[in-house]
């Protein structure tokens, strides 16, 4: 009995991925041609934009397809918030440091990481500055760099200098 529950778990299990992943499919494949599943079968169908997801799925490729491997190009968007969130991870206590007194070489990287140009430095150094306590949240003693890099970004965009001469998409 045990083993007839069992069968019939998995299966449920197996449907509801499978279903959700064939109505996606079925929606029409729009990709470019990459991760596994294209290696599989490279027609248009919708047979094979489901048998493309569904391989996909299976060997779990998705931190491949989105870092530039598998096939597949990394995004813009992928790649700027990465270099700001990495450079943010790399230096958070320089970077306070230098934000806190206006000026210093990490707070010019960290305007460079969010795609600013030099000729806006000064204002990126004034809207940091006047911004500090948002920037840099500490929460249970911690420092959490994805929500230095989601305000930096709303600063940005709330600042016309700015947006118009930084090249941060999100």
């Amino acid at each position: 009995m045990k083993i007839y529950i069992t069968a019939i778990l998995f299966l449920i299990s197996i449907t509801m991925v499978i279903m959700p992943l064939t109505l996606f499919a079925a929606q029409g494949d729009t990709s470019v041609g990459c991760g596994v599943g294209w290696y599989v079968t490279k027609s248009m169908t919708t047979t094979a934009a489901t048998t493309r997801v569904s391989t996909n799925a299976t060997f779990s490729n998705t931190l491949a397809m989105t870092t530039g491997t598998s096939g597949c190009a990394r995004h813009s968007i992928v790649m700027n918030d990465k270099m700001g969130l990495h450079f943010i991870a790399a230096n958070y206590q320089n970077i306070l440091l230098d934000v806190s007194q206006g000026n210093g070489e990490y707070l010019i990287g960290l305007s460079r990481s969010m795609g600013c140009s030099d000729k806006v430095s000064s204002v990126f150094s004034n809207e940091t500055r006047s911004h500090f306590s948002e920037i840099f949240p500490i929460v249970n003693d911690q420092e959490n760099h994805e929500k230095s890099l989601q305000f930096l970004k709303r600063m940005i965009k709330n600042n016309q200098v700015l947006v118009s001469s930084c090249n941060i998409l999100g």
